[in-house]
């Protein structure tokens, strides 16, 4: 190979025993405000991402061959697309200028509560996806102030067992403000949010771009009415992907009857739904379930439901 970007990213195929991309249409485009741009496809993007990740990792290690020579004719805009596109930090580390360019953009980090909202006013301007993990949690106002993060697109949350309560999923409602949101990942398990924080998470429903959202809310003393609640996800009007962990709370058939209408989703295509160790519910919100199997949108249903056959002998 010939050590530089530049040749790597105008290659068709490259036999670089690295991995070098290729595909990148370099030919400049007018956007309406006149600006030059390029055409960069996801999988060129990705292979450059992970092109530049390796070579930053020889040099670490102490590697002799020459580091990567970067072209100084690529707009920033491409710089940032394949930041994004990839969703890692990786990219940032590679050189001091890339450092500035795309720093804050993409975290992965372990909190604790009291450091949540010092993270927010540190990066919400240029935060683009976040997977946090925070624990201690001692404020459940804190995770109100996520909603400043106006370009965030991608949010992993693991909450699990923080006593986040009904007034922390209120709180973390609040996201459904952000425009920007198009993927939701929650771990809420073991937080007693009840009912009334059921209630507070289905406001997610009016988030504008949402098309994938996981909620792990088991173990969480919901019942009937949270259950009707959170069916109304159904109404979200970009929804694609939802996974639904309501095991070992207190559903009953009426709360298994109102999850069956998620059927009526228009624009859902894969449904994960757990309700395992829901021990009220009945052959009688079994049966209404199996309408989900019925949906004209649905391509994915994984749908698990306590035993029951020892009720028929």
């Amino acid at each position: 190979p010939s050590g530089s970007l530049n040749n790597a990213l105008r290659s068709v195929r490259c036999s670089s025993p690295l991995g070098a991309p290729s595909g990148v249409d370099r030919r400049p485009r007018r956007r309406v405000d006149g600006a030059r741009t390029y055409c960069c496809p996801p999988a060129a993007a990705a292979a450059a991402a992970r092109w530049l990740g390796r070579e930053y990792h020889r040099r670490l290690e102490g590697h002799t061959r020459p580091m990567v020579r970067f072209p100084d004719d690529l707009p920033q805009d491409l710089w940032v697309e394949i930041c994004d596109f990839t969703a890692q930090s990786a990219l940032s580390h590679v050189c001091r200028w890339l450092w500035r360019l795309l720093r804050h953009r993409h975290h992965k980090l372990h909190l604790k509560g009291d450091q949540m909202s010092h993270w927010v006013e540190r990066c919400r301007d240029k935060v683009r996806s976040a997977d946090l993990v925070v624990r201690e949690l001692k404020d459940e106002h804190t995770l109100a102030a996520l909603k400043l993060c106006g370009g965030l697109q991608t949010l992993v949350l693991d909450l699990f067992a923080n006593q986040v309560g009904p007034i922390g999923a209120e709180a973390l409602a609040g996201l459904r403000y952000s425009t920007a949101l198009h993927t939701l990942k929650v771990n809420l398990s073991a937080n007693r949010i009840k009912d009334t924080g059921a209630r507070a998470l289905a406001m997610l429903k009016d988030t504008p771009a949402l098309c994938v959202l996981h909620f792990d809310l088991s173990g969480n003393q919901i019942g009937d009415t949270g259950a009707r609640a959170l069916a109304m996800v159904k109404d979200t009007p970009a929804l694609h992907i939802l996974h639904l962990d309501l095991s070992g709370n207190q559903i009953g058939d009426a709360g298994a009857q109102a999850l069956a209408m998620l059927k009526d989703s228009t624009t859902l295509h894969t449904l994960s739904l757990d309700l395992l160790a829901n021990y009220k519910i009945d052959w009688i919100g079994s049966l209404a379930l199996a309408v989900l199997r019925d949906s004209t949108t649905l391509q994915t249903l994984d749908l698990k439901v306590q035993d029951r056959s020892e009720l028929f002998g």
